[in-house]
Order: structure tokens, then C-alpha cells, then sequence
């Protein structure tokens, strides 16, 4: 009798066992699935929109100076404001949006469309005065509807001149 009621606790501590790795199976699979659900929202957020404007300050133009040869996107915001061209007769404010437009282009985290999470987009390039924002050029594309996001990249001449480059997504609703 006494080997019975052995075998039936080992029995016993087997299907509990059982039943506790099944449990923590259960608690895994339903975490993963919130975690991968997060992961997949396929949103824009704030610091990669402070992320590119970072990059796009420092992209190489193909616009040439005189002195200094290729121009960074920052010094074609100085060009622009100042009107200047480039050394093969464009004017740089044609370059700098044209520059802009491709980069935001053939960049697919910004791509506008039904199968896209970017409903538009809104980059604003100001300078300041006086410490009034004065508007020195727009490109956007798209529905500005749903969630908003940007950021702000501030830079100067040497000179003390204040600009502010300003990029703001507009995405999708989420849906909860």
C-alpha cells in the first residue's frame, strides 16, 4: 500500500509540474505577442524625425562655391538667404530644395501613400530676425491629418545669424 500511495504523489507532482510549464508557456506566448504587436506599429517617432534633420544638415550638396568647393545642406540655407548661386549659374535655393526633395524622396521611412504609415510630411526652413521667425522655404507632400511628429534643428552662421530647419510627419491613426 505504502509503494501505491508513492507512485500516486509522484503522479501527482508530475502533472503539477506539467501544468506549471504549460502555465509559463501560456504567460510567454501572450507577452511576446504584446511585445511583437508594439513593435510592429509602424509609426514615426519624434527622435528619428530629430535624427534626420541632423543628417540632412550635414548632407554634401552638389552645388560648388567658389572657395570652399561642395556645400553642406546647412551652407546652402546661408546661400539661399543670402541669394547666392552655385559656381555652374544655379540659383541656391532651386539646389537646396531640389537636394532636400531627393533626399526625403529616396528615403523610404518618409515615402507618402495608401501603404505607408506617412500620411505627409512638412519641412520648414526659417531664419531669425529679431527673434521673429521669418519663413524662407516649404516642401511638403501629402494629407497633414493624424498623428503628428517632428522635431526642430537649430544652427547659426558665424556671423550670429539664427536658423531653424523644422520637419513634421503626419501618420496614421493608430488603432487600439
Amino acid at each position: 500500500m505504502i509503494n501505491f500511495l508513492k507512485k500516486r504523489n509522484g503522479q501527482e507532482e508530475m502533472i503539477g509540474f506539467a501544468l506549471i510549464i504549460v502555465l509559463v508557456a501560456v504567460i510567454l506566448v501572450v507577452f511576446l505577442g504584446f511585445m511583437l504587436h508594439d513593435s510592429d506599429r509602424s509609426s514615426v517617432e519624434n527622435y528619428e524625425v530629430q535624427s534626420f534633420l541632423g543628417a540632412v544638415i550635414q548632407y554634401t550638396s552638389d552645388c560648388e562655391d567658389y572657395v570652399r568647393g561642395p556645400r553642406l545642406i546647412r551652407d546652402l540655407v546661408f546661400d539661399c538667404y543670402s541669394e547666392k548661386e552655385c559656381v555652374d549659374g544655379r540659383k541656391s535655393c532651386d539646389v537646396l530644395n531640389e537636394t532636400i526633395s531627393e533626399i526625403i524622396s529616396h528615403d523610404p521611412k518618409w515615402q507618402v501613400g495608401e501603404d505607408s504609415p506617412v500620411n505627409g510630411y512638412r519641412l520648414n526652413i526659417f531664419f531669425l530676425e529679431e527673434d521673429v521667425e521669418n519663413q524662407l522655404m516649404i516642401i511638403s507632400d501629402g494629407n497633414f491629418t493624424g498623428v503628428k511628429k517632428g522635431g526642430t534643428q537649430n544652427f547659426a552662421k558665424s556671423s550670429g545669424e539664427e536658423y531653424i530647419i523644422s520637419f513634421e510627419t503626419y501618420s496614421k491613426k493608430l488603432e487600439n
